[in-house]
Formats: C-alpha cells, sequence, structure tokens
C-alpha cells in the first residue's frame, strides 16, 4: 500500500554461498508482527569469509525471489529501468482481447531479452523493502540443499539409490541404477547421472560451475 518493492528476505541458517543476499537498512514499520526494513544493498553469492561475517553480523537474509509489490510501482521500475521490456509489455496490453492476442503475444515474448528481475530491476529500484521470514525456505540450488530434504541414517549419511556403504559418514549419495560402493569416506557429494560422476567434498558443490565452464571451453556439450 506504502508503494514499497517488497521481497522476503529468508534468515539464514548457515554461511551459504550459493544464495544472494539482502542487506537490512532502516525499520521501516511492523506489519502483523513482521517487521520491515528498506533495503540497503543486494549481494549476489559471496565468498565463504563475507557469507560468515554478513551471517554473524544479523543483519542479512537470503533473498528468495518472491516478490510482492503493486503493478503500477514495478511497471514504473521496468519504465526506468528496462523500457524496452515496458514497451513490449504495452504492446501485449494491448493485444489482450482482441483476435489476436496469442499471436502477438508469441511474437514480442520471442523476443524479450533474457533478463532476471534482480539484475533487471530490483539492484537499483527505487523504495525496496525487506521483510525477514523464517519459513523452512530453500532454494534447492545445491547438493546440500538437496540433502536437507531427505533423512540422514544414523551415520549421517543421506541415500538416494543403491548403496554400500562401509565406515562412511556424513555423505550424500545421489546415484541411478547403478551400485554406490563407498569405504572409510567422510564429508562428500557422490552423484552418479548415468553419463557422468561428480565426487566432491560437501561445501564445495558450488564450485561445480568451474566444471561446467571447462566442459564448455573444451567444447563438450553432451554432458552439458
Amino acid at each position: 500500500q506504502a508503494g514499497h518493492l517488497v521481497t522476503l528476505g529468508i534468515t539464514p541458517s548457515a554461511p551459504a554461498t550459493g544464495y544472494g543476499y539482502i542487506e537490512q537498512g532502516e525499520p521501516l514499520a511492523t506489519v502483523d508482527g513482521f517487521p520491515v526494513f528498506r533495503v540497503d544493498r543486494f549481494t549476489e553469492k559471496p565468498d565463504l569469509d563475507t557469507a560468515i561475517r554478513m551471517v554473524e553480523s544479523g543483519r542479512y537474509s537470503w533473498n528468495s525471489g518472491m516478490f510482492i509489490w503493486r503493478v503500477d510501482r514495478i511497471m514504473e521500475e521496468f519504465e526506468r529501468q528496462m523500457p524496452g521490456f515496458a514497451r513490449q509489455l504495452a504492446q501485449i496490453d494491448a493485444a489482450l482481447g482482441g483476435a489476436d492476442a496469442q499471436a502477438t503475444l508469441e511474437r514480442i515474448w520471442s523476443q524479450v531479452s533474457k533478463q532476471t528481475i534482480d539484475y533487471g530491476v530490483m539492484e537499483h529500484a527505487r523504495d525496496v523493502a525487506v521483510i525477514p521470514v523464517d519459513i523452512g525456505w530453500s532454494d534447492v540450488g545445491s547438493w546440500t540443499s538437496v540433502a536437507d530434504l531427505w533423512p540422514a541414517d544414523s551415520d549421517g549419511n543421506v541415500v538416494n539409490g543403491p548403496h554400500i556403504g562401509v565406515d562412511t559418514r556424513d555423505t550424500l549419495v545421489f546415484g541411478g541404477q547403478r551400485l554406490i560402493a563407498t569405504i572409510g569416506v567422510e564429508g562428500l557429494i557422490i552423484v552418479d547421472t548415468g553419463d557422468a560422476l561428480l565426487v566432491c567434498q560437501r561445501g564445495r558443490e558450488q564450485e561445480v560451475r568451474e566444471i561446467v565452464n571447462r566442459l564448455k571451453t573444451e567444447g563438450r556439450q553432451e554432458y552439458l
């Protein structure tokens, strides 16, 4: 109602490096018991040391990518920051209800440049607010996040698929049809997709992007 662009910020449970962070600024209001803060800045996927400092400060939330706003306010930001996209939306809007509405939508939408709402609007938007919440949210953007969704055994292992473990602890095993056997390992992520096998330390799975970049550089598109 006040015209803020509102985002829901997730209270961090750990210094995750795979999420974006939102820094809380001055308090704006309390709505139904939830404090609302002005957003000072967005920070995209910090390194571990920075993430630790952010979480310890108590001033940061994870960026959930969930937003609440009035249509007129977000359109103002589209017109200011993404004017080409705003014009495309106007063309679609003008065609709605007409005989060529579907054709217009398909034609215009195919021409829209790929851009996230975070980069395209929110990082430089005016009057952005955050409501910190603790709602059991997970982005499921990493294998550690996936592991959090399944129960662990008495040794802390999370297993999906055929597996036999000897002296195996705190390991995520995500397999398919082949049996995965582990001996004397701890704190690993093992993912078998049939055509590729990933083995890495827990906490370093975000570095898989380096593998993806190597595959692209080497032209090994069959694995992407």
